[in-house]
């Protein structure tokens, strides 16, 4: 008798671990679908694809390796992955190494949950390589690169001429002859915070006059070699 309840007890253990597992499985496809519903859904200032479009279906030629420098919720890598379809896609972000929320942003301003959401949404992407995410300050992680590696990049982090002039000097080697070096926030109100992109770009087509801006729409720009 004693062996029979042993026996039961043992197969209602067996049963109870089966539904936990299942109920494991379901709940981490649920948890992927609710974070690519969420980076759909995210819509703060500056995260419109618009001019963006025009940049990476007609100007950047697909299925090169790319560099997504601030990737931010992610609005954009999803964008970049359906249209230009890269061959390999590394985003760059210090995310919660820069700080816990970003003070700037709308709605969730988590710098970690942006990047679990992140990780979940792009997970298929990231499991086939396809995608590498990098937690760390751009140049930091270019200057791990090696040389002419890059067919593109696209700058888009800290939106400061410092900043902005340390990733072009780094890009400069790290892009290939025949690459592009993209980027936002082209604006030329010297009043306005972002100023300093254009400006940063301006000084590095004086310095290296072998490069040319070859494409400006609206805030987008984005350098060649001549």
């Amino acid at each position: 008798m004693a062996a029979c309840v042993a026996y039961a007890q043992r197969i209602l253990a067996e049963g109870k671990s089966f539904a936990l597992r299942a109920l494991q499985v379901v709940l981490g496809d649920l948890v992927t679908s609710v974070a690519r519903l969420k980076i759909r859904t995210v819509d703060d200032i500056g995260t419109a694809i618009r001019d963006r479009e025009a940049l990476f279906t007609r100007v950047i030629p697909p299925g090169g390796v790319g560099a997504e420098l601030g990737v931010f919720k992610g609005t954009l890598s999803a964008f970049i992955l359906a249209a230009n379809r890269p061959a390999k896609l590394h985003l760059i972000d210090p995310w919660f190494e820069m700080e816990p929320e970003w003070w700037w942003a709308q709605g969730d301003r988590s710098t970690v949950r942006a990047l679990a959401t992140l990780l979940l949404a792009l997970r298929e992407s990231i499991e086939s390589g396809q995608v590498k995410v990098h937690v760390g300050w751009s140049v930091n992680v270019l200057s791990r690169f090696p040389d002419h590696y890059l067919d593109w990049a696209y700058v888009d982090s800290s939106h400061g001429y410092e900043e902005t002039v340390r990733e072009l000097s780094c890009l400069r080697l790290k892009v290939k002859p025949t690459g592009i070096i993209a980027g936002d926030d082209w604006v030329e109100d010297e009043a306005h915070p972002h100023h300093g992109v254009c400006k940063a770009v301006r000084e590095f087509l004086v310095d290296h006059p072998e490069y040319e801006l070859f494409f400006r729409q609206g805030v987008q720009w984005a350098l060649k070699l001549r």
